[in-house]
């Protein structure tokens, strides 16, 4: 029961055990949760009549820990008034310098969250990709990418450090390089069936 970021959270714990995770909405948006708050008493009935979906979840390792974000994981500058200075390379090619605010790696769920507040694009649930997408750059040619789920993106901090951000939640810096992929595990998510 919460919001959004409530959801967030438990969906670690739901990973962990392998179990479908549904949302009871009694915070303000709700918009990953499948009842409202005065629904609350329909549950059992609701997980009858529905299907769980599956849903893709970004992994990561950073000092030692594997990281799971539903939404997104964001690597992205230490203070207001700077900026940090990145190296993308998705399958391991294709090298492109950034230098802007961060970088957001967002999931199909993630892509109507951050990624879309950034002017990333939204993409179907169901298709079998993510998306890269670059804040507040000062490179003009920086774009957000849509990426096919079996290409891992490697993201390198060229100057000092950055902070590592899962699901809104900050986890700690890097000072070198993270590589991020699509897990082989799926979060099994009621949605609203207005959804």
């Amino acid at each position: 029961m919460g919001g959004d970021g409530a959801l967030l959270r438990a969906a670690k714990t739901a990973l962990k055990a392998d179990k479908p995770l549904i949302g009871i909405n009694s915070g303000r948006l709700g918009y990953l949760c499948a009842l409202e708050i005065e629904d609350i008493l329909k549950t059992a009935e609701f997980t009858a009549r529905n299907t769980p979906k599956e849903l893709s979840v970004l992994q990561f390792t950073h000092e030692g820990t594997t990281y799971y974000a539903l939404n997104d994981v964001v690597v992205a500058k230490i203070n207001f008034g700077e900026t940090v200075d990145l190296t993308l390379s998705v399958n391991y090619a294709n090298s492109s310098k950034l230098r802007g605010d961060g970088i957001i790696v967002a999931t199909p769920t993630g892509s109507t969250a951050y990624n879309l507040s950034a002017g990333g694009p939204v993409v179907d649930l169901d298709a079998p990709v993510y998306v890269i997408t670059p804040i507040c750059t000062h490179m003009k040619e920086a774009y957000s990418q849509v990426v096919a789920e079996d290409k891992p993106v490697q993201i390198s901090v060229n100057h000092r450090y950055a902070k590592v951000y899962v699901d809104g939640i900050m986890i700690g810096k890097v000072e070198d390089s993270i590589t991020v992929k699509v897990s082989e595990k799926k979060l099994r998510l009621y949605f609203g069936e207005n959804r």
